[in-house]
């Protein structure tokens, strides 16, 4: 332990700018070492219940679509936006686009008094 970190030692001011930085923290460890490592529960989704579908630019666009200049509607292109109603809280969007990226490209949608159609 340096004489500055010693308990009871005066601290002094560094007369200069200091010369250490951090270029790297982690937090791992050596495949020695006697540390539980369980692996971290990943939550999935294995199917999204679609509760909401509609066009760009109608008036069912929540607002916050309608601010983003990505997302102004382009009478060359159809984009329907759909609601999912399963959601993992404490995690982004990206869980939606996991789930899109191992889904079946056909969706099925249902309501009651209404016949099951297929979509591809």
């Amino acid at each position: 332990m340096g004489p500055a970190l010693r308990p009871g030692a005066a601290r002094q001011e560094l007369s200069h700018s200091n010369p250490y930085r951090c270029l790297e923290i982690a937090d791992h460890f050596g495949k020695h070492a006697r540390v539980p490592n369980p692996p971290a529960p990943i939550e999935e989704h294995t199917q999204v219940t679609l509760t909401r579908a509609y066009w760009l630019g109608s008036k069912e666009t929540p607002e916050i679509f309608k601010d983003q200049p990505y997302w102004k509607p382009d009478p060359r292109l159809g984009r329907l936006l759909i609601h999912g109603e399963e959601w993992f809280s404490g995690r982004d969007h990206l869980q939606y686009k996991e789930f899109m990226r191992r889904a079946d490209r056909e969706f099925v949608f249902r309501a009651k008094g209404r016949r099951t159609s297929r979509v591809s």
